[in-house]
């Protein structure tokens, strides 16, 4: 009956900011939410209907705040299984979830930055429609990732852009917003300046406020600047509801993929004395303990003084094998420098 009523929306449960966090969930990697849900309906079956909606409404956001945060942080099941567990033997002893063991990462926004193509990526950006306006009904029907700059094109140049430069910024979450599916049929590949007569007759309101954008190009600074926001939105709404102490400001400046071997690299500034360093996170072949029969990857972090010292320590033959992700462009010249001292 619960679940039965859950999933119908229809409202005996969840008061209209509990729907929306369901709706969320309902785009998460796996279900595993619903094993604490389900020992919080049984503790708390037998209160008043109105007491029962303040506090789900209060256990939503602390479960979907970790749930969420977790992914980023490490996206298997098996990461957040042992949580899940014990936040049923909370929820069926204390009536909440007890997150006071977890700390949300210090870099957490730019391991959300990171997750812009993923499995996680529909439900983090169902989230931030909610946020962005509080009135923001429940998303009714179906719905789904809408480019805001078209992910198909003309080869002709797109005012000013090259083909290069809008695929760097195309899955960026500043270019995606949740839309009704059918309206983004409707509005296809079009520009910017066309499609915003399809954005008007959206009821989701972020989509309303793009169509009452002036401007009929969708530009890189007007991806970066949404990207921010975006970010920024999420990132309130988890430090709202998650233990968080950082003593520093981690920004992920590019990541390095070559086979199974990972390399990413951060820009890290203390917070108590402003001193910036570098950092690299490594998940690499452990070539000291394995064989051309049995390799094992390893996790390892590296730190440096100088943005140049961290280039430089990645072999050069990563570069050039692997692929890489900007997240900020300026970064090219540096690795560029870098390569060519070699020739």
């Amino acid at each position: 009956m619960f679940w039965t009523s859950i999933y119908s929306n229809d409202g005996v449960y969840c008061d209209d900011e509990a729907l929306k966090y369901i709706h969320c969930f309902m785009a998460y990697p796996n279900e595993y939410w619903k094993y604490p849900i389900s020992v919080f309906y049984q503790k708390n079956k037998n209160i008043s209907n109105e007491e029962f909606k303040n506090a789900f409404t209060m256990y939503l956001r602390k479960l979907i705040s970790f749930m969420f945060v977790k992914f980023i942080e490490s996206p298997t099941v098996n990461a957040v299984k042992p949580y899940v567990f014990n936040f049923c033997i909370d929820t069926y002893y204390k009536n909440e979830i007890d997150c006071s063991t977890f700390q949300m990462p210090d870099d957490i926004k730019s391991r959300i930055n990171a997750f812009s193509s993923s499995r996680i990526t529909k439900a983090l950006l169902l989230l931030n429609s909610y946020l962005f306006d509080e009135s923001q009904k429940l998303i009714q029907g179906k719905s789904e990732i809408e480019h805001i700059f078209p992910q198909s094109w003309q080869d002709t140049n797109y005012n000013g852009w090259s083909k290069a430069e809008a695929e760097t910024h195309l899955n960026m979450l500043g270019n995606k917003i949740i839309f009704e599916k059918r309206l983004n049929i409707q509005a296809g590949n079009n520009y910017f300046g066309k499609k915003k007569d399809k954005y008007k007759e959206s009821k989701i309101k972020e989509v309303q406020y793009l169509s009452q954008i002036p401007q009929n190009d969708w530009l890189k600074e007007d991806i970066e600047n949404r990207n921010a926001e975006i970010i920024d939105r999420l990132y309130s709404f988890f430090v709202e509801n998650l233990p968080h102490k950082a003593q520093e400001d981690t920004n992920l400046l590019f990541e390095l993929k070559a086979g199974d071997e990972i390399y990413k690299v951060y820009q890290v500034i203390e917070k108590n004395t402003g001193v910036e360093h570098f950092r690299i996170d490594k998940h690499v072949y452990d070539l000291s303990n394995s064989d051309i029969f049995n390799k094992t990857l390893i996790d390892v972090t590296e730190n440096f003084v100088s943005l140049q010292e961290a280039v430089s320590s990645i072999d050069r033959k990563v570069y050039y094998s692997g692929q890489i992700k900007l997240l900020n462009e300026n970064l090219r010249k540096d690795i560029n420098i870098y390569l060519s001292a070699s020739n």
